[in-house]
C-alpha cells in the first residue's frame, strides 16, 4: 500500500476552484481462499488531471473486487467488480461508475519456475479476452448518464 498527501498550487487563480489537497492512496489486498481462488480488494484514491475540460480536475476513489479462478492447465477466469467516485475541482460536478468486467485468459508457465500455487501460476505472462460494461451517473451537477460496453484481448508479457 501506498500512503501520502497530494496538493496542487495553481499559478493565478482559477474561478470557482475547490481545494481537493488530500489524502491519496492506492494498494491492493489479496485474500488466498483456496488453491483455485484468489480475492483481492484494490482500492485507490487519486488526484487526475481532467484531459477533455480545461481547469476542471478531480480525485477519483476506486474500490475494486477481483476474484481469480483458476480453472487448470494454466486457464483463468476472472471477474471483477469496480465502483468509483469522483469529486471535480471547478464544476462541482460529482459522478459514480459501476463497471463490471469478466476476463478469460490463459497464463503462461515459465521454463525457470514450476507453477506451485495461485500466486505464482496468476503471476505469468498471459494471452486475454475481457469483456467490460461501464455506467457512470452524474450524482451533483451537469452531465449524461454514459453506458457502454468494452471489449479487449491482448498479450499481457512480464518478463
Amino acid at each position: 500500500m501506498w500512503l501520502g498527501w497530494g496538493t496542487l498550487q495553481t499559478e493565478g487563480s482559477v474561478p470557482g476552484r475547490k481545494d481537493l489537497s488530500g489524502l491519496r492512496y492506492t494498494g491492493y489486498t489479496t485474500f488466498e481462499c483456496n488453491p483455485r481462488l484468489r480475492l483481492t480488494l484494490v482500492y485507490d484514491r487519486a488526484y487526475v488531471f481532467n484531459e477533455q475540460v480545461k481547469n476542471d480536475n478531480y480525485v477519483a476513489t476506486l474500490t475494486q473486487l477481483k476474484a481469480e479462478i483458476y480453472l487448470g492447465s494454466h486457464w483463468f477466469v476472472i471477474p471483477y467488480l469496480g465502483c468509483s467516485l469522483r469529486d471535480f475541482e471547478t464544476s462541482r460536478r460529482q459522478e459514480l461508475e459501476l463497471r463490471p468486467e469478466i476476463e478469460y485468459a490463459y497464463v503462461f508457465a515459465k521454463e525457470d519456475y514450476q507453477i506451485i500455487d495461485a500466486r505464482d501460476r496468476s503471476a505469468g505472462s498471459r494471452v486475454f479476452l475481457k469483456i467490460g460494461y461501464d455506467d457512470t451517473e452524474t450524482l451533483r451537477g451537469t452531465g449524461q448518464s454514459v453506458q457502454d460496453l468494452r471489449t479487449s484481448t491482448g498479450l499481457n508479457w512480464n518478463f
